[in-house]
């Protein structure tokens, strides 16, 4: 569900994210360049980070989700 077969999908899968000025995306695809990322307290960070800007509870659920995914693929 998560996994991309090449940037074009990954680009369109993009246009279908809702997404307002306050938006941001972080990549996570290179291997060790984000060794000081704390991952073990990331899922806190970004509900902290949430909360903070309102974000919607579907939104965040969401970002917790691909973000879980991204922390087992690397």
């Amino acid at each position: 569900m998560f996994n991309v077969r090449s940037s074009v999908q990954l680009m369109e899968d993009l246009k279908d994210i809702p997404k307002d000025k306050n938006t941001r995306l972080a990549s996570f695809d290179i291997g060790n360049t984000y060794s000081n990322v704390p991952t073990d307290e990331l899922i806190s960070i970004i509900k902290f980070i949430s909360s903070q800007q309102n974000t919607d509870d579907k939104l965040m659920e969401e970002l917790i989700s691909v973000t879980h995914t991204i922390m087992k693929q690397n």
